[in-house]
């Protein structure tokens, strides 16, 4: 156990090499660099180890966005379940973000990896979870303009490795903003300049598993983000706000759901629709309206098999992961109810 816990650190690690992207994209016409914003971004997770519950449980972190400038290892948490440490039940959960910053794009890396475990041979727990809100804020400098014309993008790879018995799932929610600060006035915020984009995935039958999720090619309205510097101290913010969560139920043998890497996922050799390390957010405008493979749209297979009935990824729970779910809904409800209701969503 405790070799396997090292194997997975350092593969965490090295997981920001290697990014899920979720970005903003211009054709370069016009655009100047916004500017990262980093006390004005945030990041926190929440790793529950299930029930009953142990001490510590629930587990919450902040989550330091790293920059190029200042790289940040990926936060890796470990529970032991009562009265079997070490060698009994564990859950591990893994989160990492990065983001990086052109004249042309900005990007908010999810680091290879991030995602949650369970090893839960004697099944003394129910599903162990891993829950991450986050805002990436850049600035836009006075008397400059981020595009035209901007397009959000995102795009992620998932892999899940259900035990038997057991069950594995997968939700994100994502949003596009601006907000507009004068000294003296109320802030002007625009929710969603484009559309956002959430999605959920359970997989509750044994085997492994490799799909994707890509955000319809979304522009922006207006197609541009100008600080005109009049009136001084005038703040113009892009802001990228979102959560994810992810589930792991083990019941037989180990399970785990993550952003895959080729390390825990060596079918992605032969599977290079989902062995990507995206970077969306850099592509010229044209490309967001090509053809995507189908994987794009969050369709998914067994990668043990080609056949369609090797395993069963339904976004029908068993009762059993109803619970979860309901979880889920309110982890993403809270995250999007704390940047309706605040000047600089996510801000602690």
């Amino acid at each position: 156990m405790r070799k396997c816990r090292m194997t997975r650190i350092v593969r965490f690690c090295r997981g920001l090499t290697a990014m899920a992207i979720i970005g903003l994209s211009s054709n370069g016409w016009a655009s100047t660099a916004p500017i990262f914003d980093a006390a004005a971004s945030s990041a926190s997770e929440t790793h529950i180890v299930g029930t009953p519950s142990v001490a510590g449980s629930p587990y919450s972190a902040t989550v330091t966005i790293g920059t190029p400038s200042l790289p940040q290892a990926p936060i890796v948490h470990t529970f032991y379940f009562p009265s079997v440490k070490p060698t009994g039940g564990i859950t591990i959960a893994t989160n990492g973000l990065a983001e990086t910053t052109t004249a042309t794009s900005v990007q908010l890396g999810f680091a290879s990896g991030t995602g949650v475990t369970q090893t839960d041979p004697a099944h003394a727990e129910t599903a162990s979870t891993l829950g991450c809100n986050f805002s990436a804020v850049w600035d836009i400098a006075p008397g400059t303009t981020f595009g035209p014309p901007l397009a959000g993008n995102f795009s992620v790879p998932i892999g899940a490795h259900v035990g038997a018995g057991g069950s594995a799932s997968f939700a994100f929610d994502v949003h596009w903003d601006v907000l507009t600060q004068i000294t003296g006035k109320a802030p002007s915020l625009i929710s969603d300049i484009r559309p956002s984009y959430a999605n959920s995935i359970t997989y509750n039958t044994a085997g492994t598993y490799l799909t994707s999720f890509t955000a319809p090619a979304g522009l922006f309205n207006p197609s541009s983000i100008t600080n005109p510097g009049n009136p001084a101290g005038e703040t113009v913010q892009l802001i990228m706000t979102g959560a994810f969560f992810f589930s792991a139920d083990n019941n037989d043998a180990p399970t785990f759901i993550e952003f895959p890497t080729v390390k825990d996922f060596p079918q992605l050799a032969s599977e290079p629709a989902f062995d990507f390390a995206p970077t969306m957010g850099t592509e010229v405008l044209s490309s967001l309206y090509e053809p995507k493979p189908d994987n794009t749209t969050g369709t998914s297979k067994s990668a043990e098999s080609i056949s369609p009935t090797a395993g069963n990824d339904s976004p029908t729970p068993e009762p059993s992961v109803s619970c979860l779910l309901l979880g889920t809904g309110v982890f993403l409800m809270a995250s999007r109810k704390a940047r309706t209701h605040s000047s600089t969503p996510f801000r602690r």
